[in-house]
């Protein structure tokens, strides 16, 4: 996608906020999940409006994820697309671009894995692992060293793998095509393990790209909205598994019921229509302040995506309490395992996720 004077566009206005958001999602999620009991096992007496309010910004870690899908679709599927359509799609490149942005962070995130797993007592898996390495956990293995969110990297490789298999078919030379046609086939038959609808929503978040911005972006954002409502509110009441049903037939349900598949097509609509009408816009004045804020807080999501599980599972070993009121002991310990996860993310940003571009350099220098 290129601006109005055919400059390839570098910055998309407001999808740091949206990666920050989702990130924090993940982990308000997860932190909530850690320091108080299940909603079920909340004393009624204890149900008081601070404890709905809690429990109902802290369950959308499951639906933060799609839209990180979505906006991966987005960014890397339909900047493929884009390249397919004008010959110029490079796969060194490509594999050299998708590869140094998994892996720079993710090696360091599974070693801190292990340890906290070793240091809580627990056994650490080579197996594990060496299949979560090669992206094969939900297919062959477990999330290793009970690092759980680790769970959508498997699908964003494939995601990865699949696009630019397809675009090498299409745009190689014809000795490749035949080979890069049965590598993206292949490479489909892992979605009989995992979920398809993933790759459905990362679809609908390329083919968003590859539609251009839209013509009227205030009527896109209101429709985009409301389907991403719509969509959320219908996840929500979707069956699922009783410990977080708070609302009638609602709560969570990582297998997504089909009921809740639904839900996650409808959303993935609206955040794509949400894209056409504000990514490419220009906010200015306080609007572009506020939207730069979201770049520096976005800077290490994708690390903390992968490092607060190992955080929070470090301050269950040495505070196992589950609270089940809502008094300022149980707050003091969320505010912390929140803060202790956010600068530990924000330490290996700084070590590692940071030296990304340095790290790519280096490969394609290798590579040439």
């Amino acid at each position: 996608m290129t601006t109005k004077d055919n400059t390839p566009r570098s910055h998309y206005a407001w999808v740091d906020w949206a990666r920050f958001a989702a990130a924090f999602a993940v982990l308000l999620t997860h932190a909530r999940a850690s320091v108080f009991v299940n909603w079920v096992d909340l004393p009624a007496e204890n149900r008081t409006l601070l404890a709905y309010f809690l429990y109902m910004i802290s369950r959308y870690g499951h639906e933060a994820v799609i839209v990180f899908f979505v906006l991966s679709g987005y960014l890397v599927g339909g900047k493929l697309i884009e390249r397919v359509r004008h010959g110029s799609f490079d796969v060194a490149r490509y594999a050299t671009d998708r590869v140094s942005r998994i892996y720079v962070p993710y090696l360091p995130a599974l070693v801190l894995s292990g340890a906290v797993w070793w240091f809580i007592g627990k056994s650490v898996s080579l197996s594990d692992f060496v299949l979560n390495i090669a992206q094969l956990q939900q297919v062959a293995a477990r999330s290793f060293a009970g690092n759980d969110a680790l769970w959508s990297l498997a699908y964003e490789f494939w995601f990865y793998v699949v696009g630019g298999a397809f675009a090498l078919a299409c745009t190689g030379r014809p000795t490749v095509r035949l080979p890069a046609m049965v590598i993206g086939v292949l490479a489909l038959g892992i979605f009989v393990k995992l979920l398809p609808i993933y790759l459905i929503c990362w679809i609908i978040g390329a083919v968003a790209y590859a539609a251009g911005a839209s013509a009227r972006p205030s009527r896109d954002c209101i429709l985009g909205l409301a389907f991403f409502i719509a969509g959320i509110a219908l996840s929500q009441y979707a069956p699922h598994r009783i410990s977080e049903n708070f609302i009638p037939g609602g709560g969570f349900d990582a297998k997504a019921t089909p009921l809740r598949q639904v839900a996650f097509l409808v959303m993935c609509i609206g955040v794509a229509f949400i894209l056409a009408a504000c990514i490419h816009s220009s906010p200015q004045g306080v609007w572009a302040r506020i939207e730069r804020w979201g770049t520096a807080l976005a800077a290490g999501s994708y690390t903390l995506y992968l490092t607060h599980y190992p955080v929070l599972l470090l301050c269950e070993h040495f505070d196992p309490v589950k609270y089940a009121a809502m008094e300022p002991s149980a707050f003091i310990s969320f505010g912390l395992r929140l803060s202790l996860s956010l600068i530990v993310a924000w330490g290996f940003y700084w070590l590692f996720e940071k030296r990304t571009p340095q790290v790519r350099a280096w490969m394609t220098e290798k590579i040439k």
